[in-house]
């Protein structure tokens, strides 16, 4: 059984170096499988990094590398810290190219750009997807602090050395791999999203926009018809919209929601705090919780990891992006 994947936010330290302090934070901003698959499915250009986990690098104080694919190894390997929470800026996948020269795709997060190349331009390796490893992170995080030289392996000395960003953002030649695929000069992830028709639960999570959130996990699965597993747990809206913001009036012995109460007390608890009016009607006769006698799966526990991932993020306090990276485009 695979184990669950850090939850965003979550951070760890790793050393650069044998030297006491010196060191780089890893945060994770997402794990594939869990956070930007839909209908329990990712997308093809998500597909090579379905095990791997989408983080950021800080050194020194400021970002040195704003968003990697990485082996979970580095955040088992890692000393854990506090978490601190992720936003929608943080979002900021890397870009890597697919297929061969005579048919190729920029795949930037989830959007894909056809790339001709005419089937004569040689893809680098560095533009290829590879999670890194912690080995091959802790240099890349020198090199993006400007400390290359520091680094004990001759080969990474090499004038010619191609450094395996697995990035095409942070390539040499940058500007020229996005002008190949035709993405408009300037334009950042989420407007790339956007002018794709792509809707990204998670990065609507991150910004607040609980409307965009609703919308998309209210749209039905035609894959799942009769089943009860939206990507955004239901409990969500009977907690927004629970008898109209009012508490239930009973009749006779019964007006008790029908609740399952190891997921939805989380969802419910701020609902303790005051009621806003009584039910906007009067209560039939012995009015009851819904029931599921004919629910044709058996009746066990489903899965927490979706319902508690959702709840986390509506938990997550937003705050404004303060880093710089080393990417070469505005992205």
């Amino acid at each position: 059984m695979r184990p669950a994947a850090p939850l965003p936010g979550t951070r760890v330290r790793i050393a650069l170096t044998d030297r006491s302090g010196d060191d780089a934070v890893v945060r994770v901003i997402a794990a594939p499988r869990r956070d930007m698959a839909v209908h329990g499915c990712l997308s093809e250009a998500l597909a090579p990094f379905a095990d791997a986990l989408l983080i950021d690098v800080t050194a020194g104080g400021r970002t040195v590398i704003p968003g990697a694919w990485v082996e979970p190894e580095v955040l088992d390997r890692g000393t854990p810290l506090a978490p601190v929470p992720v936003t929608a800026a943080d979002l900021r996948p890397p870009a890597v190219i697919a297929g061969t020269p005579e048919h190729a795709a920029l795949c930037w997060g989830e959007t894909v750009w056809p790339l001709d190349l005419g089937g004569v331009v040689s893809i680098p390796t560095s533009a290829r997807a590879d999670p890194h490893p912690l080995s091959r992170l802790r240099r890349l995080a020198l090199v993006a602090s400007g400390r290359r030289a520091e680094i004990a392996l001759t080969l990474w000395q090499a004038p010619d050395f191609e450094i395996p960003w697995h990035d095409v953002r942070l390539l040499p030649r940058a500007a020229s791999w996005f002008q190949l695929a035709q993405v408009p000069p300037g334009m950042r992830y989420a407007d790339a999203e956007a002018a794709q028709g792509i809707v990204d639960l998670l990065h609507d999570t991150l910004a607040g926009d609980v409307a965009a959130v609703l919308r998309r996990a209210l749209a039905p699965d035609e894959a799942a018809l009769g089943g009860n597993d939206q990507l955004f747990a239901v409990v969500a809206l009977d907690r927004l919209a629970d008898d109209l913001l009012r508490i239930a009036a009973a009749v006779n012995r019964r007006g008790v929601d029908d609740v399952h109460v190891v997921v939805e007390h989380r969802a419910d608890r701020r609902d303790r705090i005051l009621p806003v009016n009584g039910a906007p009607a009067g209560a039939a006769d012995r009015p009851g919780a819904d029931g599921c006698d004919g629910h044709v799966q058996a009746r066990l526990a489903q899965s927490l990891v979706t319902h508690t991932t959702l709840l986390l993020y509506f938990s997550i306090q937003i705050r404004p992006p303060a880093y710089s990276g080393i990417a070469l485009l505005t992205l």
